[in-house]
């Protein structure tokens, strides 16, 4: 891989953790509103929790993968403590895919 093709991959990477970080604020914003149930609409709360849920199973599920089949293999080779950086990434990953499941249900 060549510099111009590592920058457009970071490039990538950073656009989609932009979007994971505006869905994880509709989802604090929505469960606040299950909070205080006396001021949300609360069908429009679970509908907007259920397009979180879409988003996370579907597409970011893809974003992780990516970034595992992609970047994780990049990082190993580029710096001389990667393997140990890869391993604490897949361990996130494996600790978000958790997380997204105990949400799911």
């Amino acid at each position: 891989m060549n510099g111009a093709e590592i920058m457009a991959a970071l490039e990538t990477v950073e656009q989609d953790h932009q979007m994971v970080l505006k869905k994880i604020t509709a989802l604090k914003e929505s469960v606040a509103c299950l909070l205080r149930p006396s001021d949300a609409d609360l069908h429009q709360v679970l509908h907007r929790l259920k397009e979180i849920n879409d988003y996370l199973e579907t597409t970011f599920a893809v974003h992780l993968l990516e970034e595992e089949t992609t970047l994780f293999p990049l990082l190993d080779q580029l710096k001389t403590e990667g393997s140990a950086l890869v391993d604490s990434l897949r361990l996130d990953h494996d600790d978000i895919r958790s997380r997204q499941e105990e949400f799911a249900n």
